[in-house]
């Protein structure tokens, strides 16, 4: 299904296990289209340096095993708005548009547009 799209937005979180499945995800796209443009996205995380680190990361394994380079498309942070926002079921774009996550989140979608 990813592959009937332009482009694919392949979101992981700095957990080991999110990021071996992003690669995994990265090496089958990889296999069936070698030219298919990737942005990777990373949730959740504490910080900038957190989310680059993971992100550089993501990127290099790729690169170095894969000969492909996806994109770092933007980070959003770890918060608690998010986790308040999934208990009572309401979007949190809605209802914390404020929020540390929210404002990543408008950041990436920006970057995107253009």
């Amino acid at each position: 299904l990813v592959l009937a799209s332009d482009e694919a937005i392949i979101v992981t979180t700095p957990e080991p296990t999110s990021i071996t499945d992003s690669y995994g995800l990265i090496k089958s796209l990889t296999q069936r289209n070698r030219d298919f443009k990737m942005n990777v996205v990373i949730n959740k995380a504490k910080d900038d340096i957190e989310g680059r680190k993971v992100a550089k990361r993501v990127i290099e394994i790729s690169n170095k095993f894969l000969s492909v380079r996806p994109n770092e498309l933007g980070i959003i942070y770890k918060d608690e708005e998010v986790e308040k926002r999934i208990l009572v079921q309401k979007p949190f774009m809605v209802s914390s548009p404020r929020s540390k996550a929210s404002e990543c989140l408008q950041r990436i979608v920006k970057t995107v547009l253009e």
